[in-house]
């Protein structure tokens, strides 16, 4: 069932210039218990792009993202709830469309920052219309939050990072020359507290972070007093929303490292091969909410 939000001029206006708001109550009991129970039937049963950020340390992080056996249920928990005319409320958009999940599960205590970066250094996503809707589902306190550059949305694309060396969160995912490396975004920080505009919040239940994708963010460590964090992520686009070839790929966005096109996955490259610089990002496989 649709949940009706009372959205307010300033968040609208905050995310236009932020690209990233919280959504204090967005998510009611009912709808949340559904977000979990899609939560840990992937976390059971991973797709083809699971996977392991910073394996085999005390950092090490549980991953998945677009899992295809997942899919339908994804769409089911997304079609007539309260995201589809939050967003269209959020954007001024008269149409919203589910791209994908994406899975984060850290455990430990000890479990530090996830490096920042921006989701769009790896998919190919232009315009202002798109939202990653970050649902937490534990308490998760200012110091634990993930955490967001102010209006970086509207910035330069950098080259992403490898998730996979704690000692440097800016080691290039490329490394061709082609993006600017990462900024090492904390060093600059623990040398000068106000050297980067950082916002972020702390979450109660059926609160939720919505961040566009281009913006640079990561953290959300763990600590002795949040030791755990279970976090789902749907993300959604809409009327403004872009095909944006990445600049450094080889071949082509489209291209895979086998020269045939991958029909899923994240970037879901096997159903855009219709698609030129500037189109409209539209596909049968993402739906309409």
């Amino acid at each position: 069932m649709s949940g009706h939000y009372e959205l307010g001029k300033s968040l609208r206006e905050d995310f236009r210039n932020h690209g990233a708001v919280k959504a204090p109550s967005l998510i009611e009991e009912e709808l949340l218990k559904r977000c979990c129970e899609c939560f840990e039937w992937g976390k059971a049963n991973p797709g083809p792009a699971a996977s392991k950020i910073f394996p085999n340390t005390i950092h090490e992080c549980l991953n998945d993202n677009a899992n295809p056996k997942a899919r339908h249920r994804y769409i089911e928990l997304v079609q007539g709830s309260v995201f589809g005319e939050f967003l269209k409320g959020l954007w001024d958009s008269e149409k919203v469309f589910f791209y994908s999940e994406e899975l984060f599960s850290k455990r430990g205590g000890e479990c530090g920052r996830t490096p920042w970066h921006q989701d769009t250094f790896i998919l190919p996503w232009g315009g202002p219309d798109w939202a990653n809707i970050w649902i937490p589902f534990h308490k998760v306190p200012r110091s634990n939050a993930l955490e967001v550059v102010k209006g970086s949305y509207k910035g330069k694309l950098y080259d992403g990072c490898t998730f996979t060396n704690p000692e440097d969160p800016t080691e290039p995912y490329y490394d061709n020359g082609v993006l600017e490396r990462l900024p090492d975004i904390e060093a600059d920080r623990a040398k000068n507290p106000d050297s980067w505009d950082v916002i972020g919040w702390g979450l109660d239940l059926g609160d939720a972070l919505i961040v566009h994708p281009h913006s640079l963010h990561g953290g959300a460590k763990l600590s002795e007093e949040h030791p755990k964090r279970d976090t789902l992520v749907l993300r959604f686009f809409g009327d403004r929303a872009s095909f944006k070839p990445l600049p450094h790929s080889k071949g082509g966005f489209l291209a895979s490292s086998s020269g045939e096109t991958d029909e899923f996955g994240p970037a879901f490259k096997g159903h855009l091969t219709h698609l030129k610089e500037g189109d409209a990002f539209r596909a049968p496989i993402f739906p309409e909410i």
